[in-house]
């Protein structure tokens, strides 16, 4: 090896690297090896077991209530003045890329007119957003709608709150 090698000004050193530092690394590498062994065979702790755990504490901290529709099919929170609010908030993230920010329409039809392609019922539209449209059901080449039933109950009906509150000819019931 040339010891005489200069790059940049800085001249190259041969030198040994402290034993502390080689003690050290040898040290982590045995720990390494003692500890997976450990882990992996002679512990009793399991990430699905601790799924399990933090779930449930989640699901006792968090309960959910579901939201279920009247007894006519209706929106039960179509005049809730709160849900109207999340139902917009919820609009904004989930449907304003197809729907537009006021829902007149982009790829997806407009919700704001008399004109429904689906149906107008609550039971009708909560069925188009949980379960959407695929190629088979598109009119009027809008383009398909993508199943949101992943959002709940509970905001879905929040969105069709919101949109029954900018137009009222979504019908109540079936």
């Amino acid at each position: 090896m040339d010891h005489e090698k200069e790059f940049d000004g800085i001249k190259q050193a041969d030198n040994a690297l402290p034993n502390w530092w080689k003690n050290f690394f040898g040290i982590s590498i045995i720990f390494a090896i003692v500890y997976s062994v450990y882990f992996h065979f002679f512990s009793n702790w399991g990430m699905e077991k601790e799924f399990e755990n933090a779930s449930n504490a989640h699901a006792i901290a968090f309960p959910k209530k579901e939201v279920v529709a009247n007894e006519d099919g209706s929106n039960p929170l179509r005049d809730n003045k709160d849900a109207i609010e999340a139902g917009k908030k919820n609009f904004m993230t989930v449907c304003v890329a197809c729907h537009g920010p006021e829902g007149k329409g982009l790829v997806g039809p407009n919700l704001m007119d008399a004109e429904w392609i689906h149906g107008s019922s609550d039971v009708t539209v909560y069925e188009v957003i949980s379960k959407g449209l695929g190629p088979e059901k598109v009119k009027l080449n809008r383009g398909i709608m993508p199943a949101h039933s992943q959002l709940g109950s509970d905001k879905i009906y929040e969105i069709m709150a919101w949109i029954s509150a900018n137009n009222p000819s979504l019908k109540r019931g079936k």
